[in-house]
């Protein structure tokens, strides 16, 4: 059996590793594509406080999900975060040059709420097979 998880532990593991994650990523974007650190301190902001409210979020939404066997939350999380970072990546990454031109985001959302609706029904309808959730 997993021990539990603490928060404290959770968040001690998991926020210093973000971070360091996204100073090398910053540091790879400002050294390979010559955007200024000016331009950079924006989008990494946002980039790390997705990143870092969706892994706090998931302590929470795992803990609830294994005790109350329903694990609906975390697909939705998922999604929300799949939206925001690609949404991110899509407009800084077009407004850099990194990317071709970032064209419809009302598209993207629809689409993206599509994979997290069929995430969420996947969780819901097939996830009683495999560990028991389910929508109550």
């Amino acid at each position: 059996m997993i021990p539990e998880e603490r928060f404290g532990r959770w968040t001690a593991i998991g926020v210093p590793l973000f971070l360091l994650v996204g100073i090398i990523g910053s540091i790879a974007i400002h050294m390979g594509y010559a955007v200024s650190w000016a331009h950079l301190v924006v989008p990494a902001g946002l980039f790390l406080a997705l990143q870092i409210g969706s892994y706090l979020g998931a302590f929470w939404a795992g803990k609830w999900g294994r005790q109350k066997k329903r694990f609906w939350p975390m697909a939705l999380l998922s999604g929300v975060y799949l939206w925001g970072a690609g949404m991110i990546v899509m407009h800084y990454g077009a407004r850099w040059g990194i990317l071709p031109t970032f064209g419809d985001p009302f598209s993207f959302s629809i689409c993206m709420a599509l994979v997290t609706v069929i995430a969420w029904f996947v969780a819901v309808k097939f996830g009683r097979k495999f560990g028991g959730a389910s929508l109550q």
